[in-house]
Protein backbone atom coordinates (compact mmCIF):
# COMPACT_ATOMS: atom_id res chain seq x y z
CA UNK A 1 0.00 0.00 0.00
CA UNK A 2 1.41 3.09 -1.39
CA UNK A 3 0.40 6.68 0.27
CA UNK A 4 1.31 9.94 -1.47
CA UNK A 5 1.10 13.66 -0.61
CA UNK A 6 3.08 16.69 -2.42
CA UNK A 7 6.48 16.57 -1.13
CA UNK A 8 6.18 13.07 0.78
CA UNK A 9 5.82 9.71 -0.37
CA UNK A 10 6.14 6.36 1.61
CA UNK A 11 5.35 3.32 1.44
CA UNK A 12 3.05 1.95 4.47
CA UNK A 13 4.19 -1.95 5.96
CA UNK A 14 2.07 -4.40 8.04
CA UNK A 15 3.23 -3.63 11.25
CA UNK A 16 3.03 0.43 10.74
CA UNK A 17 0.51 2.64 12.60
CA UNK A 18 -1.05 6.09 10.63
CA UNK A 19 -2.92 8.53 12.69
CA UNK A 20 -5.43 10.96 10.83
CA UNK A 21 -6.27 14.10 12.92
CA UNK A 22 -9.43 15.85 11.33
CA UNK A 23 -9.78 19.60 13.38
CA UNK A 24 -13.05 20.86 13.82
CA UNK A 25 -13.73 24.69 14.35
CA UNK A 26 -16.90 26.31 15.70
CA UNK A 27 -17.31 29.76 15.84
CA UNK A 28 -14.07 30.79 16.52
CA UNK A 29 -14.29 29.73 20.21
CA UNK A 30 -14.12 26.07 20.35
CA UNK A 31 -12.20 23.25 18.61
CA UNK A 32 -11.53 19.58 19.08
CA UNK A 33 -9.84 17.08 17.49
CA UNK A 34 -11.24 13.60 16.03
CA UNK A 35 -8.51 11.11 15.83
CA UNK A 36 -8.51 7.68 13.96
CA UNK A 37 -5.30 5.30 14.01
CA UNK A 38 -4.95 2.56 11.63
CA UNK A 39 -2.55 0.06 11.95
CA UNK A 40 -1.04 -1.31 8.46
CA UNK A 41 -2.01 -5.53 8.06
CA UNK A 42 -0.94 -7.89 5.37
CA UNK A 43 -4.49 -7.82 4.47
CA UNK A 44 -4.97 -3.39 4.15
CA UNK A 45 -5.80 -2.20 7.97
CA UNK A 46 -7.35 -2.02 11.75
CA UNK A 47 -8.90 0.45 13.32
CA UNK A 48 -7.21 1.05 17.13
CA UNK A 49 -10.11 3.69 17.68
CA UNK A 50 -13.11 1.74 19.71
CA UNK A 51 -15.19 5.08 20.00
CA UNK A 52 -18.51 5.28 18.51
CA UNK A 53 -19.14 7.84 15.60
CA UNK A 54 -22.30 8.84 16.57
CA UNK A 55 -22.86 12.58 16.83
CA UNK A 56 -24.84 13.86 20.17
CA UNK A 57 -26.32 17.16 21.41
CA UNK A 58 -24.84 18.49 24.08
CA UNK A 59 -26.90 21.32 25.85
CA UNK A 60 -29.97 21.25 23.85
Amino acid sequence: MALYWVGFNVVLEPGMVIAFETHFYVGGVVDFIIEDQLLVTETGRDTMNTLPYDLLEIGG
